[in-house]
Parts: C-alpha cells; sequence; structure tokens
C-alpha cells in the first residue's frame, strides 16, 4: 500500500489524511531501521494467561506485549486493551490433543474504514477500534475526553483462517486427560528478545556452565614451562583449538546471560559457530547438519544445536552424565537399558526426573510414596504389594551436568539399597507409577562420580 509523505508548508489546511500519512510513513520508517538491525524483527516480549480460567473452559489473557511481523507493537500495559476471552467448550474439534494460539491484527484495508466506530457485528474484522476515554493535562490539572484508537487484537487457533491478519503465535494449550486444556509451559512461541521466555535464558545458562565445565577438564591437561604461562607441545594441538573454540563461545554466552533483551538470533549465532567449529574434531559430523535459523521455531533450532554440541563434546571429553533412554512400555511402566558400561564399573549418584499436570506440592509428596524403580524383576514382584522399591528422596539441587528443567522435580536414588545393587547388576531397570500422578514424564541420569 502506497505511502504519501505530506508536505508540510505555510497556509495548509489539514486534515485528518494528513496526520493518517504522516503516521504511516513514520512506521515505516521505524521498520526500515528495525528491519536493517535484526533479520526478524518481531515476536513476543511478554504473554500472561489466565490459568484458572483455563480450568473453567475459557482462555484469558491477562497480559500481551509483542511486536507482530508487519511491525506494529502491541501492549495492553501501556496503550492497548486485552484482546476478547475465547470459549474453550465450544468450536474445537473433539479429538484435538493441542492446539497453538495465535494474536491476530487485520491486515491494514487502502480503501479505509479500518476502525470500528460502535459495538455492530460486521463481516469483516477491523484493525482498530474506537476507546473513549479521560487524559489529564501534563502541564496542567485539567481533564478532558478524548476517543483513543486500540488495536483490535484477537485470539485465534492455527486451524482457523487467518490470511487476511498479520499473526504471531503466542501459546500452546494441551488437552488433559481428565478433558481440560492446560498451558504447555515448555512451549516457546516467536520471541523478540531471550527475556520473553525463560527457557531462552535457561538455555544460555545451562550451555555456558557445560562450557566451563569442559574448560575445567581440558585445563587439567595442560602443562607450565613456567609460573602462569601454559605449554603446548605438537601433541597438544587438539588441545588447543578445542580450549580455543570452548574460550571463544563462553563469554558471549555470558554476554546474553546479563543482556537478555538480545534477540534470540544472535544466541543462533554463537550456537551455530560453536556447533561448527567443534565439527572440526569429528570425522563424522558435516557442515550441513548445521540448522538454518527459523524464526517461527528458534527453539526446536536451539535444542538440536544444544544437543549436537552435547554430542560432540561428549566424543571429545566424555562426560560424567548418562542419561538413561526409558521406553513406556504401558500406561504405568517404563524400561531402561544401561548401554554404557561406565555405569557398572564406576560409582555414580543417580537421579529421576518427573513432570506432571499435578500441582508441583502434591507432585512430590505422591511421587517419592508412589513410585516404585529397581531391576525389572524386583519391581514386577512389588508392584502390586506394599513393598517400595529403591528409595527415593526429593533433592532441590542437582549436578550442573544435568540439564535441568524448570517444571521438573528431582528425586535421589539410595545408592546404597541392596535393590540399587540388584538394579545395576540387572543392567536394566523398570519404573512403575500409577495413573494417578497424569500426564507423567520420566527421565533417569547417572552421574559418575570420577
Amino acid at each position: 500500500m502506497r505511502i504519501d509523505k505530506p508536505l508540510w508548508h505555510e497556509g495548509l489546511i489539514l486534515t485528518q489524511q494528513h496526520f493518517q500519512q504522516q503516521e504511516r510513513w513514520a512506521e515505516f520508517s521505524l521498520l526500515q531501521v528495525a528491519s536493517a538491525a535484526l533479520a526478524e524483527p518481531w515476536g513476543t516480549l511478554g504473554v500472561e494467561v489466565d490459568e484458572e480460567a483455563l480450568d473453567a473452559g475459557r482462555l484469558k489473557l491477562t497480559r500481551l506485549k509483542l511486536r507482530f511481523p508487519d511491525g506494529t507493537p502491541f501492549d495492553t500495559a501501556v496503550t492497548d486493551a486485552l484482546p476478547p476471552a475465547r470459549d474453550l467448550t465450544q468450536g474445537l474439534p473433539a479429538d484435538l490433543q493441542s492446539v497453538v494460539v495465535l494474536a491476530a491484527l487485520a491486515l491494514p484495508d487502502a480503501n479505509g474504514n479500518n476502525c470500528r466506530f460502535d459495538e455492530a457485528a460486521l463481516a469483516q474484522p477491523r484493525r482498530s477500534f474506537r476507546d473513549f476515554v479521560r487524559v489529564t493535562d501534563r502541564n496542567g490539572a485539567g481533564e478532558t475526553e478524548i476517543a483513543a484508537e486500540r488495536h483490535a487484537v484477537r485470539l485465534l487457533f492455527d486451524f482457523e483462517p487467518c490470511a487476511d491478519a498479520t499473526v504471531c503465535a503466542i501459546a500452546r494449550l494441551t488437552h488433559t486427560s481428565s478433558g481440560q486444556f492446560k498451558l504447555d509451559h515448555r512451549y516457546v512461541p516467536p520471541c523478540l528478545t531471550l527475556a520473553s521466555h525463560p527457557l531462552h535464558i535457561e538455555r544460555v545458562n545451562r550451555v555456558a556452565d557445560i562450557l566451563l565445565s569442559k574448560s575445567v577438564a581440558l585445563g587439567a591437561r595442560r602443562g607450565e614451562r613456567i609460573e602462569q604461562v601454559t605449554e603446548y607441545g605438537v601433541a597438544d594441538v587438539q588441545l588447543f583449538w578445542l580450549l580455543h573454540c570452548i574460550h571463544a563461545a563462553w563469554p558471549q554466552l555470558r554476554f546474553l546471560a546479563s543482556h537478555s533483551g538480545q534477540p534470540p538470533e544472535r544466541l543462533y549465532a554463537v550456537l551455530a559457530q560453536l556447533t561448527s567449529a567443534l565439527m572440526t574434531f569429528s570425522t563424522g559430523a558435516q557442515l550441513t547438519d548445521v540448522p538454518s535459523y527459523d524464526h517461527a521455531r528458534a527453539d526446536e533450532i536451539f535444542t538440536r544445536l544444544e544437543t549436537k554440541i552435547r554430542e560432540l563434546l561428549d566424543a571429545i571429553i566424555p562426560s560424567r552424565v548418562v542419561s538413561i533412554a526409558l521406553t513406556h512400555k504401558s500406561a504405568t511402566t517404563w524400561i531402561g537399558h544401561f548401554l554404557d558400561e561406565r555405569i557398572a564399573t564406576h560409582a555414580a549418584d543417580w537421579y529421576l526426573s518427573v513432570s506432571s499436570s499435578l500441582p508441583p506440592f502434591e507432585l512430590v509428596e505422591q511421587f517419592a510414596r508412589l513410585c516404585k524403580i529397581g531391576a525389572p524383576d524386583d519391581v514386577e514382584h512389588i508392584v502390586n504389594s506394599a513393598l517400595a522399591g529403591i528409595p527415593i528422596k526429593p533433592v532441590q539441587r542437582v549436578p550442573s551436568a544435568i540439564p535441568v528443567r524448570l517444571d521438573n522435580h528431582y528425586f535421589a536414588l539410595d545408592a546404597d539399597d541392596p535393590a540399587h545393587a540388584r538394579m545395576l547388576a540387572a543392567h536394566a531397570c523398570q519404573i512403575y507409577l500409577p495413573a494417578s500422578i497424569p500426564d507423567a514424564a520420566l527421565q533417569l541420569h547417572a552421574v559418575l562420580r570420577s
């Protein structure tokens, strides 16, 4: 849609079109600057969902701050109104397991009529609506009523048509076994800054901690020719360049952690550069394994990069953490096999993590009492009895090498219990968890002591 920048001169008779075109020119100029500074200058800045309303079958926001792909800023705390709530009991497919929620703003119509001036129902959504408010004279004490323009943002679901709007994903809802919808806290929508979602900051700190621990492990291999001066021989060339890769990335990650207003694409640049540099030490990795940046799926891309970084580092410097792959055998049973020989030959501390739709206090109390873990034969015998498996207890802190999740709770296994020794001898484990703990997801980690 063409923009006609007004020519301001003496004797000009002002109309609303002059101010509208001037405003459009200012928006256009800002968008050009933003696009030059960032590859993707849009995304969420803050999303808060009323989870009590979700329990009642209504999707209702309490805060929304974002920048739409067309450059339009939206902030309910400063200038805009919350979008109308949606009824989750109507209009959704019965077999729907999850749905992405979109914030939608109608695209401007070149023929005008972009504002709704009353509450009359319209065939097509308008981009804005009129709202009368009373404002104070900032340089005096007077107050008057003015007509304010509010963006008419509405909530859509990802299966609904949105070709006539600029949209931004803001949340994902999942269907629970009880028939209600709950907010998926693991979903990360497109973000304008790293601070827009806690999982971005969590990932930055986690990768930085991994690099720091690897640096310490590698540093112990260095020699000193004179005090405070590191000596590298010909055989240490690989060690030198590996340390160089780690030390080059760590300060950048710490900067992003302390300056969370940076955009996610800058985290991608750091992780992608580190991944490609570590591939120097691998014969099985290719540069084409580095995924391209996708702003709409940034968290998925970051997960792939972090996984690749961990794999490359563990191949060069074996990790102290052995994650046991758990297979869901039935609705209440998980099976895991110990394929890493270090588990049987080295002393280790064991940690079991769980996430569930139960409230945190109830989950911690019930999980330690109801979960039964041990060798497969042991668990088969005790599952229908009052006997316990390996004793577990909740812990507040776990070793930094374990990838911590914000919504997971962690439990330590008693390594001195005889049932623990039988589990190690079987090179396998079985976990029983009753269905009274809904939507459970389990992870088992062994942390080698040396």
